[in-house]
């Protein structure tokens, strides 16, 4: 996904070559300005999200989105405030081929809140004044994200299993997390644009914590808390629109 990913934004690139070198980079261009930008698309869980044995969290390619404000300072530099949502299916045969229930339901999916500050660092080429530009960019970003499991309840006949009701349900998680993105934005008349990027959050190890509960064949019921432990990063190419703030 990646190698694809850097392939077609070079290939943009590329195709846009002729433009640029007739073009003018402006690194004022951007001064006491901002944008607005709104953007999503598919996303690759990280090698312990996506791992499908015994502790891994057996999760599918998903989606990613997110709305971002950056106000620009000077020659492109800037800052701003990022709000995201990650969002990945359980791959629930290969789960069930490890719990091997009678019956079950599972719903949701593994769901992922972020809100964190930007930085940003812009490279406007402008085509045509006032009216095209082509803005490279590379932003870091860093903050807090919630992180829940699916709700899980598996079902056993009673000489199957010691336990009849296996329930699984999340609990409030929050932590840390740190991310990039780099791409090419195309602007039209000073006024909106057009976002291609690519973006990604970096691994660290953090603990989903969540509850089981189970009902054995002589109706004793337990309950417990536990955590999944893993590396939660990902990986994911947007597209979106972006307008332009101050101008």
């Amino acid at each position: 996904m990646k190698a694809k990913t850097f392939c077609s934004i070079a290939s943009i690139v590329l195709l846009l070559c002729p433009f640029i070198l007739m073009a003018q980079v402006n690194p004022r261009y951007w001064d006491g300005t901002g944008y607005l930008s709104v953007t999503g698309g598919p996303a690759t869980p990280g090698r312990d999200l996506s791992s499908t044995d015994n502790k891994g969290l057996m999760a599918n390619n998903g989606l990613v989105a997110d709305v971002d404000y950056n106000h620009m300072i000077a020659y492109g530099i800037g800052v701003g405030v990022n709000i995201g949502v990650d969002y990945f299916e359980m791959n629930e045969e290969l789960f069930l081929q490890h719990s091997i229930p009678s019956f079950y339901n599972i719903s949701g999916g593994y769901l992922s809140g972020r809100i964190g500050l930007n930085m940003v660092m812009n490279l406007p080429v402008e085509i045509v004044r006032r009216g095209f530009v082509i803005n490279f960019f590379g932003e870091l970003n860093a903050g807090l994200r919630s992180y829940s499991i699916p709700d899980v309840d598996l079902y056993y006949h009673e000489l199957q299993n010691k336990y009849l009701e296996v329930t699984y349900r999340s609990r409030n998680n929050v932590m840390g997390y740190a991310g990039y993105s780099a791409g090419i934005q195309f602007i039209f008349s000073d006024c909106w644009g057009i976002n291609f990027s690519y973006s990604a959050l970096m691994k660290s190890q953090h603990r989903i914590k969540y509850s089981l509960r189970a009902v054995d064949v002589a109706g004793e019921v337990t309950e417990d808390e536990d955590y999944l432990s893993g590396r939660l990063d990902r990986s994911g190419f947007q597209i979106g629109f972006l307008f332009v703030i101050g101008r």
